[in-house]
């Protein structure tokens, strides 16, 4: 068996020769338009390589959780989320479809109707599969909303603030800084730290 030869010529559109490759990768070339056959043992490429035509680079902005505007943005998102669940509770469009569906099956006067309890099953699913959306909906814009109210500090975290201020003060003297520690040491033993 005869090992396959790198025999067809690769050049530019300017004449500048890349060396040698082989005839089937020269063919896939040409298949997938990147080449053209200039003659029989020699391919032109349609771009050279050390050209890059497409923009592939990434871009080196890096995006970072920007807290948002504490007045204007998180009262406009309190908004969406408060709309977004007046929206659920009064879209009430599904039951009355339902209800509607269900008047038009035919009262059979106590007939077995197998399709017409099949239908009033289904369109039961259906609500109810609804109703289960719209919970979820709901718990999700409750969280929304819970994580964009403001947060209230608790006592705990009140009194940690104000000792972290007094100890970072370059005015704090050992003695206030004792009293500090003292303090410090009741409220963990009142608040079971």
């Amino acid at each position: 068996m005869k090992p396959i030869e790198k025999n067809i010529i690769v050049i530019d559109k300017q004449g500048n020769s890349y060396g040698a490759t082989y005839p089937k990768r020269a063919k896939g070339l040409v298949k997938n338009g990147r080449a053209r056959f200039v003659n029989e043992k020699t391919i032109c490429l349609a771009c050279p390589p050390n050209k890059i035509l497409e923009d592939n680079k990434m871009n080196d902005n890096i995006n970072e959780n920007i807290p948002a505007d504490e007045t204007g943005n998180k009262t406009m998102e309190m908004r969406y989320v408060l709309e977004q669940i007046e929206r659920v509770l009064n879209n009430t469009s599904h039951i009355t479809e339902a209800l509607k569906e269900l008047t038009l099956i035919p009262d059979t006067q106590g007939i077995s109707d197998i399709s017409g309890q099949a239908k009033a099953y289904s369109i039961a699913d259906i609500v109810r599969t609804r109703e289960t959306t719209n919970q979820q909906l709901l718990k999700l814009y409750e969280k929304m909303y819970d994580d964009l109210k403001p947060k209230e500090m608790s006592i705990k975290e009140k009194a940690l603030e104000i000792v972290n201020r007094t100890l970072n003060n370059p005015t704090c003297s050992d003695t206030e800084k004792e009293m500090l520690s003292d303090v410090l040491a009741t409220i963990k033993h009142l608040c079971n730290w």
